[in-house]
């Protein structure tokens, strides 16, 4: 696993957190989190 790679993992995993951020302030929380865990579960 080279520098890049991680440097890649991180990024994305820093645009998944912004994003699910955004939703839960954008969402009545209650609906995001089950949909979230639906999602996850799904994936």
């Amino acid at each position: 696993m080279s520098h890049g790679d991680v440097f890649t993992i991180v990024k994305g995993v820093g645009k998944l957190s912004l994003l699910v951020v955004l939703l839960g302030f954008l969402l009545p929380c209650n609906e995001h989190t089950l949909y979230l865990l639906q999602w996850q579960s799904e994936t």
